[in-house]
């Protein structure tokens, strides 16, 4: 697809971030399964249900753009997770383990404050309606809620 307009690439935009969404809702169950201190295994659990609720709300943003929702392959955070894996492979200790999996939460949060932050401006310059646009910004709200919430659980240790 050519992007030549704002609106376009912010579909393009839209439909990598639902594809984000998408790889976490499969993802946040095994980083909980595999984590061995609890209050990194809840968070994982409970971010879970708040991702499914951002996935739902980025459905609302094509609905509003009469967009049908389409994720694409999430490369940036394929690339996150492959280095996560690799890391914890060589790492002996569970704490260590966690701790490098609260590092992996802390980036693909920032990745998702990111695509929001882009969204935002774009919905801004497309004039998407308020639905649309609080819906982006509850998102980004509870992405930077997960960021200072990993951030503690990182300082823990």
């Amino acid at each position: 697809m050519t992007i030549e307009s704002e609106r376009q690439l912010f579909e393009r935009k839209l439909e990598e971030y639902y594809g984000v969404q998408n790889a976490l809702d499969d993802l946040q169950p095994e980083l909980a399964s595999n984590a061995t201190d609890q209050d990194v295994a809840d968070f994982f659990a409970s971010h879970h249900e708040a991702t499914r609720a951002q996935r739902d709300r980025a459905e609302d943003v094509f609905d509003a753009i009469n967009a049908e929702p389409s994720g694409r392959d999430p490369a940036t955070l394929e690339g996150i997770l492959e280095v996560h894996e690799a890391v914890v492979a060589d790492i002996e200790r569970s704490d260590l383990a966690d701790f490098e999996t609260t590092e992996t939460g802390k980036a693909v949060e920032r990745l998702e404050i990111t695509q929001l932050e882009a969204l935002l401006v774009l919905a801004d310059r497309i004039d998407l309606d308020a639905d649309g646009t609080d819906a982006l910004e509850q998102n980004k709200l509870e992405a930077e809620d997960g960021l200072e919430t990993l951030r503690d659980l990182s300082e823990s240790y």
